[in-house]
């Protein structure tokens, strides 16, 4: 590429200095093209030396906001630490617990309708859903480079997610004592009617 450059230059001094003689014009064309390959290089090597600074420059920043950023995915063991993470699971256990005692009294009991036992069943499927995605969001929140969150966000979430549970696990027990209640109450309509019966000669 230099090559041809010098050689248009060069033709283009020969027309433009025709009345000297060839030699002469071509030793001078040729010192000014050197003069002017030099300036070139130089300017080339300042304007490289400046793009690589200003390039490590942005790399550099780049990496803190990209350090900066990172070290919000990273979970202070603390909040792992933290004792309503503890709290939450045991919750989720308790409430486990509750739906499976309550479906197996009613079941046992044999005093509800299946179209009851259905639906009864299916309330504490959503309950039991629910608090399923709790100890998701829990498990995001307390594991490493899930998501970008600062301390003080991650323990509100938390909070919010065991009061969540608290009132999740509240109306399952509350649930299951209407359940208990309900049954109660059929059994002893059941003795009443056959007791009735007995009196009546019915039997």
């Amino acid at each position: 590429m230099k090559q041809i450059l010098i050689v248009l230059l060069l033709l283009a001094c020969v027309q433009v200095h025709a009345q000297k003689p060839k030699h002469k014009r071509l030793i001078e064309q040729i010192a000014a093209l050197q003069v002017y390959i030099s300036y070139a290089q130089q300017g080339y090597s300042i304007a490289n030396k400046g793009l690589t600074t200003v390039r490590n420059i942005k790399n550099g920043d780049f990496n803190l906001h990209r350090d900066f950023i990172s070290s919000f995915k990273k979970v202070n063991p603390k909040i792992k630490a933290y004792a309503k993470v503890a709290d939450i699971i045991a919750l989720q256990l308790r409430i486990i617990s509750a739906i499976k005692e309550c479906l197996k009294g009613v079941k046992e009991a044999r005093q509800l309708s299946i179209a009851e036992i259905d639906h009864c069943s299916m309330v504490f499927q959503n309950v039991l859903n629910a608090s399923l995605e709790n100890l998701e969001q829990l498990l995001e929140i307390i594991s490493d480079g899930q998501l970008q969150m600062k301390d003080d966000e991650r323990l509100k979430r938390i909070d919010a997610l065991y009061a969540d549970m608290q009132d999740k696990y509240a109306f399952s027990s509350s649930y299951s004592e209407e359940m208990a209640a309900l049954t109660v109450q059929r059994m002893h309509q059941r003795a009443d009617i056959e007791l009735s019966k007995k009196l009546n000669g019915l039997q």
